[in-house]
């Protein structure tokens, strides 16, 4: 029996007497013989394969942030419901008993009969005994467990949808483990929500082993949507419920649980909780991950040389593949946070090649480079591979500041030009590559790089920094006047403000301004009174000398400051100026004695935080994030409360960054939170940890700005970013709405145009053609070069919704933005679509435009056009017409184009009444193309037609025989009857 379970009809008195005794007489039989009756439960029905693949991508791409994510399967372990413990057999005068009271019909004895048939695995017996229960006696509580047994029926036989229906029904005693059930059916079959709601209900219930369940299974899902905070709490309160008989199951739980204290920023929680797994189930089939993760955690609570214990343990214990490759790139960078770095650099070769090796070797290269061994640092650069994604970036930058610093400033030029614009990187390489320039004598290079990362990144962190050297390569080039445009650029109170101050007294002194000269000094002694009044003059005075190239009488000038009867304080600005002109000049290494000499002299004196700051930039000019932390700190220690402090602060969140320290970044960042700056920095921390709900909210603060301003672009960057989160994490429709608050915020703008297109996009994919023509006609009006892609977009969606006139506008203004074999092949699809509109002129025009427009390399394109144009006359009953482009089409060659237009100009000849050639066509083609072809043969069975219409039948048959011979099914059938039926003619 098969189908659905069965349901008893209402049946006569008489005849349910008789199969009551039946039943009756079977179970009395099974009870005398004592035969043993199986009662152990059936095993567990897994969930279907496709739902457990998906279960387990969805798993990977939301835990993706660890070293390696537990899998769907293991995540689960422990927590997915067992079927239910069938009674045992019962003795034998309990089976008389069941017997008889299955006899008078007792709702009782009905249902031990039908457990008795479970057990022992007659699935179709049991099922209608369950269902005479629930029809005769529907309401005892028999009724409600008969529902419960149904359920297990169903599930047995593989039917979910029964399953879920008999579930739903059961009440009672059993209603817990019923609702427990239906929450694992209702999550297979894709109604999540609901399963959730149910499971809320289960986790408050009076079952405490099910409640607990119930509270794994929530915080599971929580983790997997990126709720940390729930996910922490339901799975500690699932691990902390579970009674002693049931502990084991689950303690897999603290893997997931310490992925959420991870995340979540607990780190000594994640620690505690790993090794309380490890010490647990030492044996579990996820302890490989979980000691893989631990190791990653204790590194980032500083702890390597437990990180590299546990690292060596699972290499000793032969892991997979991946884990392996992870676990050699974890220990390395244990040995290298233990300052063990030759053992590193050993570690190393033992990864072989791969991403991890690439990035070790940029682990090393960052090793070596704060050392200072920037040689070292190199050889470990140039083993890394050409491409290596984003350690292409880090290994790329730092190659060239290695380079710059050993005073290859020309290649140091060009392997800056090498990281690309998709790189964080990117701005402080262009700046990087500018300096670069400049110290190799080439100022013209340099002002084009700085003009470009000024317009295109205007709140590039070191801006100041940029607009100082832009000026300097102006001035270099003899443009004094932009020079001082670009050095009043700089914004005051910058590292950078007194030397282009300085600089721009200089110009006035350059120009023989004299009285300009005086006030830009007067000015300097008057707004920095901290900078010492007499010292600070001839401090600007030396500055001058020195941006003329005089670097002898400036230092002199520092001399007569260093000798004079100045304050202290003077002294100290004079010591720190004569530093900061030795830094700006590129003599690194002597402004750092100075400035090491100077805080070991005041190490709390009025230019300590400045003298800091500048030993700060002079890391971050090298790209030593590392080195230049502890500075910045010190910074906002000796400087509270002011503009250096926010300065330093912002400069500090953007290390944390660049050293991908995003939660600590994250936290510096929300330190300042009235900077705007810090805000979009906020939102890049949290797009690249992952945390697309708090991004969301980030760039909604960003976002009251009006559109197109610095702070609105700011903010439809982020909105960009998360849109990019959301459409990874498979909700396209999410991410359309962030392209389009984007959208809106950069205002009418290339970026506008290009985030409407992702957006119409996101909304074809979630299946909304309707909101996706509006987001992709909004990319069509736009700018820049989407507006070409957004209208091929519109254009295939209106063709694919049978609006063929909006296509073809489409497919014509595509045309006019486009050119070569684009604009060609829109062209094409006007036509195409056009002519079904019945417009045979139109089509024919754009089909000669496309010809035009076609690159004359590409043979096959025109040929093509030139087949259309015959073909478009050809049914448009005009075969005359057709003559002329299909012969040029078939005279271009071989090819699918010139069949095509051979087989289409034969059939135009016959229309236009020319047999003849149209015979000698066929024949041609024949001649040309191998009768393989379904084309070929189809035209031979044409041309061997009209010889044997026009009496020359023995070329007829030669040309049957070939295509019977060589040529596809069915022409190859066919030719053989047309033989038969020609060799059959009298005379033949």
């Amino acid at each position: 029996m098969s189908g659905a379970l069965p349901t008893p009809e209402p049946a006569r008195p008489g005849r349910v007497r008789t199969r009551r005794l039946a039943s009756a007489a079977a179970l009395v039989c099974l009870a005398l013989l004592a035969r043993p009756v199986c009662a152990e439960p059936a095993p567990a029905a897994p969930l279907p394969a496709e739902a457990l693949a998906a279960f387990h991508r969805l798993a990977t791409e939301a835990l993706r942030q660890g070293p390696l994510p537990p899998s769907a399967a293991e995540i689960l372990a422990g927590i997915e419901p067992a079927p239910p413990a069938i009674p045992a057999a019962p003795a034998l005068a309990d089976r008389l008993s069941a017997a008889w009271s299955r006899l008078m019909g007792a709702p009782e004895g009905l249902l031990a009969s039908g457990l008795l048939d479970l057990s022992a695995g007659r699935l179709e017996a049991a099922a209608a005994t369950f269902a005479e229960v629930r029809a005769q006696h529907p309401e005892a509580p028999q009724a409600s467990d008969a529902a419960f047994w149904l359920a297990e029926v169903a599930r047995q036989r593989g039917s979910p949808r029964e399953t879920l229906a008999f579930l739903r029904l059961v009440r009672g005693s059993r209603a817990q483990e019923a609702s427990w059930r239906l929450v694992w059916l209702l999550d297979a079959s894709g109604r999540s929500e609901e399963a959730r709601a149910l499971a809320e209900a289960v986790s408050r219930g009076d079952d405490r082993i099910l409640a607990g369940d119930a509270q794994g299974w929530l915080g599971l899902r929580a983790l997997l949507r990126g709720d940390v905070n729930e996910a922490r709490t339901r799975l500690r309160a699932a691990i902390e419920s579970s009674p002693p008989q049931r502990a084991e199951p689950r303690v897999p739980l603290l893997f997931p649980l310490a992925v959420a204290l991870r995340d979540g920023g607990d780190l000594a929680g994640a620690e505690q909780a790993l090794l309380r797994l490890l010490l647990a189930l030492p044996d579990h089939p996820t302890i490989p991950r979980a000691r893989l993760t631990l190791g990653y955690v204790l590194l980032e609570v500083h702890k390597p040389r437990e990180a590299g214990h546990h690292f060596a343990w699972l290499l000793d214990a032969s892991p997979p593949p991946e884990l392996a490759e992870r676990a050699r790139y974890g220990r390395l960078r244990a040995l290298l946070d233990a300052g063990e770095a030759e053992k590193a650099a050993v570690a190393c070769r033992e990864l072989g090649e791969g991403p991890w090796a690439t990035r070790a070797r940029v682990d090393l290269a960052w090793a070596a480079h704060g050392q200072g061994a920037y040689g070292r640092a190199l050889t470990w650069l140039e083993g890394a591979p050409a491409e290596a994604g984003g350690a292409l970036s880090l290994g790329t930058y730092l190659k060239a500041q290695c380079l710059a610093r050993l005073g290859r400033s020309e290649e140091a030029r060009t392997t800056f030009a090498r990281v690309p614009k998709d790189s964080p990187l990117w701005p402080a390489a262009l700046h990087g590559a500018a300096v670069a320039a400049l110290e190799a004598d080439s100022p013209s290079q340099a002002q084009d790089l700085l003009e470009e990362l000024l317009r295109l990144d205007p709140e590039y962190s070191g801006r100041d920094a940029a607009w100082l050297a832009l000026g300097r390569a102006r001035l270099a080039l003899g443009q004094t006047e932009p020079a001082r445009r670009a050095f009043e650029a700089v914004a005051e109170g910058s590292p950078a403000y007194p030397d282009a101050l300085y600089r721009r007294g200089w110009i006035a002194l350059q120009g023989r301004r004299w009285d300009e000269a005086t006030a830009l000094l007067t000015r300097l002694l008057r707004d920095h009174p901290d900078d010492g009044n007499r010292g600070n003059a001839l401090l600007a005075l030396a500055r001058a000398e020195f941006n003329r190239r005089s670097v002898t009488p400036a230092l002199a000038v520092l001399d007569q400051l260093e000798t004079s009867g100045a304050s202290a304080s003077s002294k100290s600005a004079g010591r720190f100026s004569r530093a900061y002109m030795l830094a700006r000049s590129g003599e690194s290494a002597k402004a750092r004695g100075l400035l090491d000499a100077s805080l070991a002299e005041e190490p709390r004196g009025p230019y300590a935080a400045r003298a800091q700051n500048t030993l700060a930039w002079l890391d971050l000019q090298k790209g030593d994030c590392t080195a230049a932390l502890p500075r910045l700190e010190a910074v906002i220690a000796l400087a509270p409360g002011g503009d250096l402090e926010r300065e330093a602060l912002g400069k500090k969140a953007d290390c944390l960054y660049e050293m991908n320290r995003f939660a600590e970044a994250l936290a510096a960042y929300r330190s300042l939170p009235d900077d705007p700056g810090a805000r979009y920095g906020e939102g890049l921390a949290l797009a690249k940890l992952g945390r697309l709900d708090e991004l969301e909210q980030a760039a909604g603060a960003l976002a009251p700005a009006e559109p197109g301003s610095p702070e609105a672009r700011r903010a439809a960057e982020l909105f960009r970013a998360l849109a990019q989160g959301r459409a990874t994490a498979g909700l396209p429709a999410a991410a359309a709405a962030a392209s389009a608050r984007a959208a809106a915020l950069f205002g009418p703008s290339d970026e506008a145009t290009r985030a409407n297109l992702e957006g119409g996009r996101w909304l074809l994919t979630a299946g909304d053609p309707s909101r996706a023509e509006a987001s992709l006609e909004s990319a069509a009006a736009g700018s820049g070069a989407a507006v070409a892609e957004a209208l091929e977009e519109l254009a295939r969606l209106w063709e694919a919704s049978a609006r063929p006139a909006d296509a073809s506008r489409a497919w014509d203004r595509l045309a006019e933005r486009s050119e070569g074999a684009r604009q060609s092949r829109a062209l094409r699809a006007a036509a195409r679509l056009v002519s079904a509109l019945g417009d045979v002129g139109g089509a024919a025009d754009r089909l000669r435009r496309a010809a035009d427009a076609a690159p004359a390399g590409d043979l096959e394109l025109r040929r093509a056009l030139q087949a259309d144009l015959g073909e478009l006359f050809l049914k448009a009953g005009r075969p005359a017409d057709a003559l002329e482009p299909l012969q040029r089409a078939g005279a271009g060659g071989l090819g699918p184009e010139g069949l095509r237009a051979l087989g289409l100009l034969a059939r135009a000849q016959k229309a236009a009444g020319r047999t003849e050639e149209a015979l000698e066509t066929c024949l041609r083609i024949g001649y040309l193309y191998p009768p393989v072809d379904p084309a070929t043969a189809q035209a031979l069975l044409e041309a061997a037609a009209a010889l044997a219409e026009a009496q020359h039948r023995d070329q007829a048959r030669g040309v049957y025989r070939t295509v019977a011979r060589e040529g596809p099914e069915p022409w190859a059938g066919q030719a053989r009857q047309r033989l038969e039926a020609l060799s059959s003619i009298p005379g033949t």
